[in-house]
């Protein structure tokens, strides 16, 4: 009971404490506003408008939040009204935005944070203040050191005068420094301002002047509106010798100077000859005659001048005074003083030869433009004097002229200034060069002063295909290239008839003549198969004839290019594979070598497709008659084109005799190979009735139908065949002969072998015995002694008496072995062995073997 009670209790209280919790929560919910707006500025707090600019840059600030998308405005509303766009920053509350005031007065900023159900806003009220400056007079716009300048101003505040809490300073800037100067008095007098500061003790010269306002914390620079020239306590200004003109000499000499000064009359009392010098350069020279003209309030006095450095010609003239307290002060300008140059020299060639009458001309193009020339007289002399400066030098030969562009002269080290130590020259007349046939013109030129470029002229451009060239490495003393002759462009003037052209550097040049090239070709064959490697020789000749070498020879046939070079004796050969499509093709050749006048030449050749077979079979086969016998033949293209129809064909010999098998090949592709069997048969009726040969030599050719062919040697044995109706009678009779022959052989055999060791007979029965044998044999046979001796003769060479000499040595040897196993028997085989080994007797069996039938 207890225990139902409380946890019912406590279902009651959990329900009590939802409800109370939801109650809450709505209560607080209502009370949420859905925007709200605050943390509104405006930076900087305290705004001021540039002077110079006219304008002030203003930053807003605010913090919009809203429970949904919210659109930030602002409006700016015063002396002028703006729109200014706020910006989200960082996907936070906090709105910006940024805005220029240009007038001075109050305004107001309001802000509007706003959604789509409510909007809330703020007013911000702030003022933006102008400082104006402006600059009434300068009591000095130059001054001497030390002397007060008087500045008066007019300062407002918002467009109305400001007499009260600003101070003033006074900057002054040049190229290099800035330098801060107070203002040490300050009045007011109806509105304006006066200010008086002291100019400082500066390196003299012009400086821009700023005037700096102090007000509020705040400070405002104003720059005025031209510089102040601030003055040396004494200035010097030289009146003679004028220091618009260069002043000439040719040496040391004595000049009056004439100056005039002003100075600070509250700083210095009096000058005196101590206090002024002059200067050449840096060089203090010895005054002298010191007077004063109170008249023209001038200064005059002499002085020695002279070339303080031997390898210097200009100089800077300067006027300086050094009162006493003071450091020296120099005039503004100076005076230019020059020493004259004699340019002299001689001018010869490389083998030390005078040249007369060569004209040179001296341009000045630095300092004022001078002309001067000069003309070698019979010993090569010239002689002029010039002024110190960059000039323009021509030397004018004959029919040469060389220009070099801005020399400096004199140069430097008085050794340069003579004319033989600057310029060397040669006119080889020797020079010879592969591929010129004539010499037009010839001149080597060197300068030994820096120059900035030089053209050359020759006369006598003529006619003809002629070209110049440049030796960089010409020997003067051996008047000899040690380098190589190269092209060299040029140009031609046709009014004047002259070849032109400029170099940056002068070296030995010549014009000449070119010389032609020539190629001649070796015969060459004019067709070839597809890809086949081509062979072309020949030989590159010039003009007359002798051989060229090292020119480059350039072929091209179809998309087939290469290049080569020729031999010494002027041959040369290219190898190279014809393009792999039928065809005409031109083979163009191009020869060239410098200076030659390059060749072509055309060649036409024709590639087509190799058509060709190649045929193999056995050397030879052995037929017997009415035996049938074969052999393979192979039939293989080696050609680039496919061969149709291949047939073969045996000659000499009786198409029964054989059969093909294929009869022909229809279609044989590059590379195949294919099988024919030949297969032969001779019957005994073939060779009845027409004689047989025992070896055939055949030819067996393949052939297409296109008439490709191709042959190979066979031999052919007949076994059983006879070349003629006697030698078939005559091997019956052999093989008759043999068989009767060899049984009378044995017979021969038993009965000599019964004799000889049944009685003791002597060789000479044994030889009548053998005979009577052989004569019996030829009547069974019925052979004539003498008919067809020769044949018989040849018969028994090669069949009977073979096989008669091997019974009868045989016999002989068993007749020996069976003497010598009954020697201890019988005694008188002693005698039968002494007779059968007589010599006499022997040489009778033998000649009976040759000749049984004599």
């Amino acid at each position: 009971m207890n225990k139902q009670y409380g946890a019912a209790g406590r279902k009651e209280r959990f329900y009590l404490f939802v409800a109370l919790a939801m109650f809450f929560s709505f209560g607080f919910v209502s009370n949420v506003f859905a925007v709200e707006l605050t943390n509104v500025s405006i930076s900087p707090s305290t705004i001021w408008i540039n002077q110079l600019t006219g304008e002030s840059d203003i930053k807003l600030f605010a913090d919009c939040v809203s429970n949904s998308t919210a659109n930030v405005t602002a409006l700016i509303t015063g002396a002028s009204t703006i729109s200014v766009d706020m910006m989200r920053k960082n996907n936070t509350s906090i709105y910006t935005g940024t805005y220029v005031i240009s007038s001075f007065g109050g305004y107001n900023a309001t802000v509007t944070c706003g959604n789509v159900n409510e909007t809330d806003t703020t007013i911000v009220p702030f003022y933006a203040n102008l400082l104006d400056v402006n600059v009434i007079s300068i009591s000095e716009t130059a001054a001497y050191a030390g002397n007060i300048s008087v500045v008066r101003v007019e300062v407002l505040l918002n467009g109305a005068p400001l007499t009260d809490g600003a101070d003033f300073s006074v900057l002054l800037k040049d190229s290099f420094n800035t330098l801060n100067v107070d203002v040490r008095e300050i009045s007011i007098d109806d509105g304006v301002y006066e200010l008086v500061w002291d100019i400082p003790a500066v390196e003299p010269g012009d400086y821009d002047v700023y005037l700096v306002v102090l007000f509020d914390g705040n400070s405002f620079t104003m720059q005025f509106a031209a510089p102040i020239k601030i003055r040396p306590p004494v200035e010097l200004e030289i009146l003679k010798p004028s220091v618009d003109m260069i002043y000439s000499l040719t040496d040391t000499k004595e000049v009056e100077i004439v100056v005039r000064t002003k100075y600070n009359l509250f700083l210095i009392d009096t000058l005196h000859q101590s206090d002024f010098c002059v200067e050449l350069d840096d060089k203090e020279l010895q005054i002298d005659n010191f007077t004063f003209d109170s008249v023209t309030d001038t200064y005059s006095f002499f002085v020695d001048l002279y070339r303080i450095d031997p390898e210097k010609y200009d100089y800077e003239l300067f006027a300086c005074v050094n009162p006493d307290g003071f450091p020296k002060y120099k005039s503004d300008f100076f005076v230019p003083v020059e020493f004259m140059v004699d340019f002299e020299g001689v001018l010869q060639d490389a083998k030390k030869n005078h040249l007369s009458g060569v004209t040179i001309i001296l341009v000045k193009t630095s300092g004022g433009a001078t002309y001067d020339e000069c003309v070698t007289d019979s010993s090569g002399f010239c002689s002029v004097t010039i002024h110190p400066g960059i000039y323009d030098i021509e030397m004018v030969f004959s029919d040469i002229s060389v220009k070099l562009y801005d020399v400096l002269l004199p140069g430097k080290g008085n050794s340069f200034n003579r004319i033989q130590d600057i310029v060397r020259y040669d006119r080889s007349t020797n020079t010879q060069i592969d591929g010129l046939k004539k010499i037009r013109n010839f001149v080597a030129v060197d300068f030994m002063l820096p120059y900035d470029g030089a053209k050359v002229i020759m006369s006598d451009a003529g006619d003809g295909d002629f070209q110049v060239f440049m030796c960089s490495e010409w020997n003067f003393a051996d008047r000899v290239c040690l380098g190589i002759w190269e092209p060299f462009d040029f140009g031609i003037n046709y009014f004047a008839n002259k070849i032109e052209f400029e170099t940056d550097e002068l070296f030995a040049f010549v014009t000449g003549d070119r010389d032609s090239l020539k190629v001649e070709m070796d015969e060459y064959q004019e067709k070839y198969f597809v890809g086949e490697e081509v062979s072309l020789k020949g030989i590159v000749k010039d003009s007359n004839g002798n051989a060229v070498a090292d020119a480059s020879i350039t072929y091209r046939f179809g998309d087939i290019e290469g290049s080569t070079l020729s031999e010494v004796d002027g041959s040369f050969r290219i190898k190279a594979n014809v393009p792999e499509i039928k065809g005409v093709f031109d083979v163009l050749l191009n020869v060239e070598k410098s200076p030659y006048i390059s060749t072509k030449s055309t060649m036409v050749f024709e590639t087509y497709k190799k058509e060709s077979i190649d045929l193999s079979v056995p050397q030879s086969l052995s037929v017997s008659l009415d035996n049938e016998k074969s052999i393979a033949a192979r039939i293989k293209n080696t050609g680039q084109t496919t061969i149709l129809d291949v047939k073969l064909i045996v000659s000499d010999l009786s198409s029964s005799w054989y059969k093909i098998t294929p009869h022909n090949i229809d279609i044989l592709k590059p590379g195949d190979e294919k099988e024919v069997t030949i297969t032969f048969f001779v019957s005994l009726d073939d060779c009845a009735n027409i004689s047989c040969k025992q070896e055939y030599d055949l030819q067996i050719s393949a052939q297409s139908g296109g008439g490709v062919k191709a042959t190979d040697g066979f031999v052919m044995y007949l076994e059983g065949a006879f070349d003629s109706v006697d030698e078939q009678k005559t091997a019956e009779i052999k093989a008759g002969f043999s068989e009767n022959i060899v049984s009378g052989i044995v017979s021969v055999e038993n009965s000599l072998t019964g004799l000889a060791f049944g009685a003791e007979l002597p060789g000479s029965y044994l030889i009548i015995l053998f005979l009577v044998v052989i004569f019996v044999i030829m009547k069974l046979l019925k052979i004539p002694k003498k008919q067809n001796l020769n044949e018989i003769h040849r018969m028994f060479d090669e069949v009977l008496a073979d096989e008669i000499k091997a019974e009868v040595l045989r016999g002989a040897k068993e007749l020996n072995i069976s003497a010598n196993r009954k020697k201890s028997e019988v005694g008188k085989n002693r005698k039968i062995a002494k007779k059968m080994s007589d010599s006499n007797a022997k040489k009778d069996i033998r000649n009976i073997l040759a000749n049984p039938f004599d």
